[in-house]
C-alpha cells in the first residue's frame, strides 16, 4: 500500500500517513470508502491495456471494481483470449466460472442490472422479491414481518426501503418504488404515533417491457 502511494509521487511522511488511514491493523480492510479509490489505482495499467483492445475491435470497455464488461455490436469468440492475456499480462488472474459471452435476445446482467433493452432495468426476480417484501411489509405489520424469520430483525424495514430505493434509482419512471416507499413510511409514522392504519395497503405494480437492443457483451470477473 505505501508503495503504490509512494508510486503516486507523494513524499514518504505523506504516503506513510495515507496508508495508516486507509488501513486497518496492517491490512485493507474490505467495503470501505477508500476501496474504489485504491481499486482504480491499482487496476490502473490494466484498464489502459483493456481499452486499448477494445477501442481495437470496436468495442467498449466498462469496469466496477474487479466486474469487467464489454460491449458492441460483435463479439468474436476469440476476444476472450485476447482478453486474458492482457489481463495475466497486469498480474491478474480471469476466474474462468463468471465468464461469460451474451448474444443478443439473451439476458445480459451486469452488475446486478439488466441491460438487454434500450433501458437499465433491474432484473425480473429482483422485482419480485421487492414487490413481495413490500406487500408483506404493509398487509403483516412492520414487527410481524420483522419477525417473520423467528428472530426480530430490527434492520428488515431498512432492506425493503434500501431495495424500493435502488429500484427507483435505476428506473425513476416506474411509480411503484416510490409509492411502496411512501406506504411503508406511513405505516412506519402510524406506529410512532400509535394509531392503527387499515389492515392492508393495495398499490399498484406493473412491468414495462421495452423492445429488444441488439448488443452484445461479455463479462469477466
Amino acid at each position: 500500500m505505501q508503495c503504490m502511494v509512494w508510486y503516486l509521487q507523494y513524499q514518504l511522511p505523506v504516503a506513510h500517513s495515507l496508508t495508516l488511514i486507509c488501513s486497518a491493523r496492517g491490512a485493507l480492510p474490505q467495503g470501505a470508502p477508500s476501496s474504489p479509490a485504491l481499486s482504480n489505482l491499482c487496476a490502473e495499467n490494466l484498464d489502459l491495456a483493456l481499452t486499448s483492445i477494445a477501442e481495437q475491435n470496436n468495442l467498449v470497455y466498462t469496469r466496477y471494481a474487479d466486474d469487467i464488461t464489454f460491449s458492441g455490436n460483435f463479439i468474436s469468440l476469440t476476444f476472450v483470449k485476447m482478453a486474458q492475456r492482457a489481463i495475466e499480462a497486469s498480474k491478474y488472474e480471469l476466474n474462468d466460472k463468471k465468464t461469460l459471452l451474451a448474444r443478443n435476445g439473451g439476458k445480459n446482467i451486469v452488475t446486478g442490472i439488466s441491460v438487454s433493452r434500450k433501458r437499465l432495468c433491474v432484473p425480473r426476480n429482483f422485482k419480485r422479491t421487492a414487490r413481495s417484501a413490500a406487500h408483506f411489509l404493509l398487509c403483516n405489520g412492520v414487527v410481524s414481518e420483522s419477525r417473520r424469520s423467528g428472530i426480530f430483525d430490527p434492520l428488515h424495514v431498512d432492506r425493503v426501503l434500501g431495495r424500493l430505493a435502488y429500484w427507483h434509482q435505476i428506473e425513476p419512471d416506474n411509480t411503484f418504488p416510490p409509492e411502496a416507499r411512501k406506504a411503508i413510511l406511513q405505516k412506519l409514522n402510524d406506529l410512532k404515533r400509535g394509531t392503527t392504519p387499515p389492515s392492508t395497503t393495495r398499490l399498484n405494480s406493473y412491468m414495462t417491457i421495452y423492445p429488444s437492443h441488439p448488443i452484445h457483451s461479455m463479462a469477466l470477473s
